[in-house]
């Protein structure tokens, strides 16, 4: 009998991906031990792919395709997959078919998920022009999947109810569910309580009001360039002044120290060159910590706002034309959703705390309507976060969505 073996098979970053991903990879090393690893297949995606000298007992660099073959081949693997739908990765998706290989979706980060393409008729046609070729290489995969050529998803691990209800709205889906024909992508959705929820339950008594905390949202992320175009250096250096100066402001309104959490893509070193050290403090990483830790939280749209909406802390934000076109959407994801501060990043000689606070006369039910898709039990939530009812985080509702996943994989 073949052994059970959980991988992550990706390329790229591992310490980003570990931290991305870190509430599951967590539950999954405890429950599977020695049988848990991470396949970085980088050299069958890159002709030219530096091998990098990673210290992690769980990590296999596989360097051709007979390795992962054999890999794929001996053991029952169950595979969460971390990988794009381009030609680049035809080759890998095949051999996983071959091998019947039990695949997986991570999606217990929870965020809401916009289609980049789809939106209105005027956007589709701007980004079949500008993005033919990944066009014709989703539809290609999408023609290979319902070709029984390349695999479907066995189980998509979802942290947001209204993700769950977008994807059964699917053509797919309503085929699968109302002719009981299975070509659907993902053949199973599980919705399991979301990263921020997961992490934050053990860690609610620590909350502190310290800081004022910036998440960056990727100004100079990689897909700025990929979707719009890059920022002029004249443009950028705006940006950060503005920036600085609301931070700056805020700082003097509510007399706190200031951390600036950089976007996992992004350089602190480049956020240095803008940012001033000396006054605002750059780091890296740890961003939960310092949530727990935050009196206030500014963001423009990322997905850790979340673990500051579920312990309700407030949260500014900022907008403005200066950040270009790629973010003026983006930016007004969270003002939709939720009435809070949003502040035009010009405008920061105009800030005032009377302007901000009365946002926030009635805190603790503010965000409740939002974080009702992301928890499996809201009354729970509820207790568990601000009654202390520690003994409801042992109902299977209540555990961690890591821990969900580890053990429906334990009985698979």
């Amino acid at each position: 009998m073949k052994k059970k073996i959980v991988v992550y098979l990706y390329h790229g970053d591992l310490n980003r991906f570990i931290y991305v991903h870190n509430e599951t990879i967590k539950h999954l090393q405890r429950k599977f031990k020695n049988n848990f690893f991470f396949l970085d297949v980088g050299p069958l995606v890159y002709k030219e792919y530096k091998k990098k000298k990673i210290k992690n007992e769980h990590y296999h660099l596989i360097e051709n395709v007979t390795k992962l073959e054999n890999f794929l081949s001996n053991n029952n693997v169950h595979c969460f997959l971390s990988l794009g739908k381009s030609f680049r990765y035809f080759k890998i998706l095949r051999l996983l078919k071959k091998h019947r290989v039990s695949l997986y979706e991570d999606f217990s980060i929870g965020l809401l998920k916009q289609n980049k393409y789809f939106t209105s008729k005027n956007r589709f046609i701007v980004n079949f022009i500008k993005h033919k070729l990944k066009f014709i290489e989703f539809f290609i995969f999408r023609l290979f999947v319902l070709l029984n050529f390349l695999p479907k998803i066995d189980v998509c691990f979802e942290g947001n109810k209204q993700n769950i209800k977008i994807i059964k709205k699917q053509i797919g889906q309503k085929i699968q569910k109302k002719f009981n024909i299975n070509i659907a992508y993902k053949r199973k959705i599980l919705h399991i309580n979301s990263r921020a929820y997961s992490s934050l339950s053990h860690n609610f008594h620590k909350l502190q009001e310290k800081y004022i905390l910036f998440l960056d949202g990727g100004f100079d992320h990689p897909d700025v360039l990929t979707h719009s175009h890059n920022h002029t250096e004249k443009n950028r250096k705006k940006y950060y002044y503005y920036l600085e100066q609301n931070l700056l402001a805020l700082q003097k309104i509510y007399k706190k120290k200031i951390i600036f959490s950089v976007h996992p893509k992004v350089s602190s070193k480049k956020i240095s060159r803008y940012i001033d050290n000396r006054k605002i403090k750059i780091l890296k990483y740890n961003t939960q910590k310092y949530i727990l830790n935050a009196h206030t939280i500014v963001c423009h749209e990322s997905s850790t706002v979340f673990d500051a909406i579920l312990l309700k802390k407030r949260i500014i934000h900022l907008k403005g034309d200066v950040m270009g076109p790629f973010y003026k959407d983006r930016n007004n994801y969270y003002p939709s959703k939720i009435k809070i501060p949003s502040l035009e990043l010009k405008n920061f000689k105009e800030i005032t705390k009377k302007k901000i606070e009365i946002f926030f006369t009635n805190r603790y039910e503010l965000y409740d309507n939002y974080i009702y898709n992301f928890v499996k039990n809201f009354n729970d939530y509820k207790e568990i976060f601000f009654k202390k009812k520690i003994s409801l985080l042992k109902k299977n509702d209540n555990l961690s969505g890591g821990l969900q996943i580890a053990e429906f994989i334990d009985k698979c």
